[in-house]
């Protein structure tokens, strides 16, 4: 038996702090080349496999006791409203959304018809 890793120093491991990106699901869906991205791994028939075993696994299928508390039940039920948001903007991101221009006020007075 060979045993020569004892004597081997462990690798050193060391965190990478990175900035959160700061990119929105509007601001995604307004980049083509973001949603075609997005748009070929929903082809993917593993991946899409494993999205439907995540919408199995929603947590509204999941049957609280009859005696549980007011507060359980509005505790499961925003657990299940934030699981289909987070399963909704994934769907989003392979569909492209042209980003609206903001309205600028002028501030002009109003032109009323008569």
């Amino acid at each position: 038996m060979n045993l020569l890793f004892w004597k081997r120093k462990p690798p050193k491991i060391a965190v990478i702090r990175r900035d959160h990106t700061k990119l929105r699901l509007h601001e995604w869906r307004s980049q083509e080349s973001l949603v075609s991205t997005a748009a070929k791994i929903w082809a993917d028939s593993g991946f899409r496999l494993m999205m439907d075993v995540a919408q199995n696994e929603h947590p509204a299928f999941q049957v609280l006791p009859w005696d549980a508390s007011p507060d359980a039940r509005a505790s499961q039920q925003a657990r299940g409203e934030g699981y289909t948001i987070a399963l909704a903007n994934l769907e989003a991101m392979a569909q492209y959304k042209a980003m609206h221009e903001p309205v600028e006020a002028e501030f002009a007075p109003e032109e009323i018809e008569q």
